[in-house]
Parts: structure tokens; C-alpha cells; sequence
């Protein structure tokens, strides 16, 4: 061979270099679903935090405008007083629904109330 010739190579990658490929793909992929699955826990557990401040208002609300939520002895029963139109007198511009009516309750199961994790 002498210095005018190039130097050949052979065309494409070895297995070695396919590892490597292989390996930084997956260390991309393992740092992007740590940060998803952190970003979506995060959102869920702001969203819970969220719905239980405006349900606490609406319950704050109900009683001010000299609602009773005595009678009241399951959540589906409450949730339905939130429901209902204020017409007190005494409370000048409330005369709509506490909550949204659309809003509907979903009681956990055994299985779900022995997990100490938060659900939205």
C-alpha cells in the first residue's frame, strides 16, 4: 500500500457500534419515562388537591347561605345539596348551583381505601 492509496474501510457499522447505539437509546428512553410518569403523578396529584379545595368552598358556601348538610349522611347526598340552586334571600348575586352540576362522585373500593395513594 503505498500514501496515495486510502485507506479502506468496510461499509456500515460493527456490533459494537450498534451496542453502543442501543445502549444511549435506552438511557434516553429511561430518563423521559422517569420525567413523564414524575410530571403525571405531579398533575394528578394537583388536580386531587384542586377538586377537594373547590369541593371544601362549595360545602363553606352551602352553610353560609344558611344551607344544612345534617340530613346529609352520604357523600351522594351532599354532593347533591351542592347541586341545588341557592335561593336565599340574603345572599345577594349566589343564585346558582354550588358546584357544577355535571360533577358526579365515585366511592373507592376496599382495595382502593387500603392504598395510602392519592386518586384523582
Amino acid at each position: 500500500m503505498t500514501l496515495a492509496d486510502p485507506i479502506k474501510r468496510d461499509q456500515g457499522i460493527s456490533p459494537f457500534e450498534m451496542f453502543l447505539v442501543v445502549a444511549f437509546l435506552a438511557i434516553l428512553g429511561s430518563i423521559g419515562f422517569v420525567t413523564v410518569s414524575d410530571v403525571v403523578g405531579g398533575t394528578k396529584q394537583t388536580k386531587l388537591l384542586s377538586d377537594v379545595k373547590a369541593l371544601n368552598s362549595a360545602v363553606l358556601g352551602y352553610i353560609a347561605s344558611n344551607g344544612n348538610l345534617s340530613s346529609a349522611k352520604t357523600p351522594e347526598e351532599v354532593i347533591a345539596k351542592l347541586k341545588s340552586v341557592s335561593l336565599s334571600s340574603h345572599c345577594n348575586g349566589i343564585r346558582q348551583s354550588f358546584i357544577d352540576a355535571r360533577i358526579d362522585i365515585d366511592l373507592q373500593s376496599e382495595k382502593e381505601s387500603s392504598k395510602s395513594s392519592l386518586r384523582a
